[in-house]
């Protein structure tokens, strides 16, 4: 399954969160929204392309990080330290 599909990400709680790539994907595509030729009258700059291509690249980072960051969110819960109660 592709990281970046619907479902291919899950929380970690466990729980599958389909829309957070959508939501991450309409974001970068509202911002883009307003740089769009018709509202600013000229094409994007360099530095504002090289800005989008940058931040494309950390939300992908993050993206395939996530299986890796909840596996070992689950090793650190399956392996806590079992803390005495505590008394009044």
């Amino acid at each position: 399954m592709c990281p970046f599909g619907a479902g291919s990400l899950e929380h970690v709680d466990g729980s599958v969160h389909r829309r957070r790539a959508a939501e991450r994907a309409g974001r970068l595509k509202k911002w883009l929204s307003y740089r769009e030729r018709a509202l600013l009258g000229r094409d994007l700059k360099p530095d504002e392309a090289r800005y989008v291509t940058e931040m494309t690249r950390r939300i992908a980072a993050i993206l395939l990080l996530e299986p890796a960051l909840g596996a070992n969110y689950e090793r650190a819960k399956a392996d806590t330290y079992p803390w005495p109660p505590v008394s009044a």
